[in-house]
């Protein structure tokens, strides 16, 4: 048998060419190490654990490791054309036609496709979603000829041996997930890399070896270069001077984005000047070799002056154009100017400069003129790093959320605000004026693309859910009951969301208004929900998502079962209650069915939030029957569009729940949603935006950002107007709901 590893980086970069010969109990494991310009590393440390082997690298980075061991009795056997896992696909060399099928430890078949004139199929299409650290068996027969690849996932790659001709089920437990030794790399200042040395060949794709911050709580994009001129926005040229303390070391920069090699640009000690947007990334190199961290800073060109009262995000695009999609990143420069003493300022120095990157985010929202955005914050590493936004808590990821639909501009914030008066969780936001640069020029006026809400997006963090997080590899029944962060999204399918699979007997049926709908309702014998997928733990290993699956569909079964079982001890009632509340007075258009978030913490019960996506509500297209019927004005629970899952109607049907929702309306009606409750909480939320308000509507002018020919809650052409028409359609719709809630038991 043997194992090859290739290409592999520490940062220093292990690029390791390792080979593992283990015929007759023999281990010969060699390879290189060097740093992220591609110089070797001398004595980094190379260490298998368990059998106690250890050697350094030598002055040209090779390493040499050997010595006895049984690591595994078979000896694989290579075809003169590759067969294996490659690039996430299934690699057959000469066998264009053959039969495949995947296997679990146990015999148990997960799949079976056959393949014609082709020789390779995509892990992902051939593997089930669901498969994360299980150990499988891929079959393939083509003729007579039948090879057995015994396969594991080890983090995001799989793992894999050959067995030529062998029985599948011939002692399996050989192919056991668990590593038999570890290899260990380390080097003083880096963070150690553990490899782990299974039963298995690995080919593998880099492995960065980062140094180490653990004593460093602030990140920041200057390592051991200084610039005499730190990151701004400019109009006008300018010079500076670049220094730094190592000793005897020289400074070499780009201006390309790249980081710096012992190749690029030798600075010269004299004044650089700085004329145009630049991204300028330096280091210093002692002997050609890379000494300390890099550093890097960004100028951004303007042609104009700009304040505001609230904060001002530029955002740069280095003439990558507009996003095409919501799944590609293009690199963006990310600069916050947040207002001291009551106003903002670009002629000021940042509050905050990121490295970062972009594209679109939403469904239907990333069709707007006025589009919304993913925003991904990057180290110089382009790993995600962790800042505090406008005063938010630390954050590698936002979502900058554009209210093209609303021209109050408001109703999605307000809705946040609401949640978290009523106890719901809720996630923090910030306005901001925004102005983002796609073209090769200097940032324009024209550049303004109005305000947006920049938003923390739903993730178990600290500061927003704070659950118990579950990491890959935990499977310890104590811990598998949380947490779990998951929502019903409509014909959605997010990228890299798992779907959980229900798994009772009859699907929901849906009727043939689509997406957008109509006529869609739940069969009355129906014991399963479709588009439910799993946002959190990010990585799930198979006994995690068997859990939450479980217990999700043990809730469902209870709450359909005639009479329906004891589902309330599987939910957190008031939560549902507080959302089904807020659902009910802003007659949501995506109730229930798209943006609706739950939770679970470990031992305790799921709960509704965080509370997400209120646009088409509060009167803004909520009348247009969407729900079934034109301008309804009854329960929105009985008129709403319907899809997925059923789980708030059916709990509607239940008196204890009606019960609960009425009590809790009525003591809410005598605080936050009172008239002039709601009113104050409207007024609290717009402030911010009273003298900036305006400006949106110079970039976007009500009606021409997005407009679908449907109603709104008012036609007004005044900003203050529409605020006005969302005060009196709610007082309305709770005018309403005081009738309504008096019919309930």
């Amino acid at each position: 048998m043997s194992i090859l590893f290739r290409n592999f980086c520490l940062c220093a970069v292990l690029i390791v060419g390792v080979v593992i010969n283990i015929q007759s109990e023999e281990i010969d494991i060699q390879g290189n190490v060097i740093d992220e310009s591609g110089n070797p590393v001398k004595d980094a440390q190379v260490k298998l654990c368990k059998n106690k082997l250890t050697c350094l690298s030598g002055d040209d980075g090779n390493f040499l490791l050997n010595g006895n061991t049984g690591i595994n009795q078979y000896a694989s056997r290579k075809n003169h054309s590759f067969i294996g896992i490659k690039n996430r696909r299934l690699q057959l060399g000469d066998y264009y036609n053959s039969s495949i099928s995947v296997f679990s430890i146990n015999g148990a078949i997960l799949n079976n496709i056959t393949l014609e004139k082709q020789n390779c199929i995509s892990i992902d299409n051939l593997i089930p979603s669901s498969i994360n650290s299980q150990t499988l068996i891929i079959r393939i027969s083509a003729g007579e000829e039948r090879i057995n690849l015994k396969t594991v996932k080890c983090g995001s790659q799989w793992l894999w041996n050959e067995v030529r001709n062998g029985s599948i089920y011939h002692n399996l437990e050989s192919a056991s997930a668990a590593a038999v030794d570890t290899l260990k790399v380390s080097k003083s200042g880096k963070q150690t890399y553990a490899l782990p040395i299974s039963s298995l060949v690995a080919n593998l794709a880099v492995i960065i070896l980062y140094d180490d911050n653990s004593n460093d709580n602030t990140p920041s994009m200057i390592g051991d270069v200084d610039f005499s001129e730190h990151s701004k926005s400019f109009k006008s040229s300018f010079t500076l001077t670049m220094s730094t303390k190592i000793s005897n070391a020289e400074i070499r920069y780009t201006t390309d984005g790249k980081l710096p090699t012992a190749t690029s640009t030798l600075y010269d000690g004299k004044n650089f000047t700085v004329s145009k947007t630049t991204q300028l990334r330096a280091a210093a190199f002692v002997g050609n070799v890379l000494s300390g961290k890099s550093s890097s800073a960004i100028y951004i060109q303007r042609n104009f002056d700009y304040t505001s009262e609230i904060p001002i995000i530029i955002m740069e695009g280095y003439g990558g154009g507009k996003p095409k999609d919501k799944y590609h990143f293009i690199d963006l420069a990310f600069m916050t100017f947040e207002p001291v003493n009551g106003v903002a300022d670009i002629n000021n120095p940042p509050t905050l400069v990121s490295r970062a990157g972009y594209h679109l985010r939403g469904q239907s929202s990333k069709g707007f003129k006025q589009s919304p955005y993913r925003i991904e914050l990057w180290d110089n590493d382009n790993k995600d790093v962790d800042y505090p936004v406008l005063g938010m808590p630390p954050g590698s990821d936002w979502a900058l959320i554009s209210p093209c639909t609303d021209n109050t501009l408001i109703r999605n914030v307000l809705i946040f605000d609401l949640g978290k008066a009523m106890g719901l969780a809720t996630v923090q936001y910030r306005f901001a004026e925004v102005f983002i640069n796609q073209d090769d020029g200097a940032l324009e006026k024209a550049d303004n693309e109005g305000i947006y809400a920049l938003v923390q997006p739903i993730k178990n963090r600290k500061n927003t859910l704070n659950l118990k997080k579950l990491k890959p590899d935990d499977t310890d029944p104590a811990k598998l009951s949380g947490g779990y962060i998951f929502k019903f999204d409509q014909a959605v399918a997010d990228s890299g969301m798992l779907k959980l699979e229900c798994t009772g007997a009859t699907k929901m049926t849906q009727g043939g208004g689509g997406g957008f709908g109509g006529g869609g309702k739940a069969d009355s014998t129906a014991t399963c929900y479709d588009d439910l997928e799993l946002v959190d733990p990010p990585e799930p290993n198979q006994q995690q998502i068997k859990w939450i699956t479980d217990y999700i569909q043990q809730f469902h079964d209870a709450l359909h079962a005639k009479p329906a079982g004891d589902w309330q001890k599987y939910v957190d009632m008031n939560s549902f209650v507080n959302n089904h509340i807020i659902n009910e007075v802003t007659r949501n258009v995506d109730a229930w069915i798209r943006s609706h978030y739950m939770y679970k913490d470990r031992d305790n019960p799921i709960k509704v939030g965080p509370v997400w996506d209120y646009n088409f509500a509060m009167g803004n297209m909520t009348d247009m029957g969407w729900g079934g019927g034109a301008k309804k004005t009854g329960w929105h629970i009985l008129d709403n569009r319907t899809g997925s899952g059923d789980w708030h109607t059916m709990m509607w049907k239940q008196p204890e729940y009606k019960s609960a929702v009425k009590n809790r309306y009525l003591e809410l009606r005598k605080t936050i949603l009172s008239d002039d409750g709601f009113n104050k909480l409207v007024d609290d939320c717009r402030k911010p935006l009273m003298h900036v308000a305006i400006r949106n509507f110079e970039a976007w002018p009500m009606g021409k950002c997005y407009n679908m020919g449907m109603s709104t809650a008012s036609n007004d052409t005044t900003w203050e107007g529409q605020i006005d028409s969302l005060k009196i359609w709610t007082k309305k719709r709770l005018k309403t709901l005081d009738s309504l809630i008096n019919t309930l038991p």
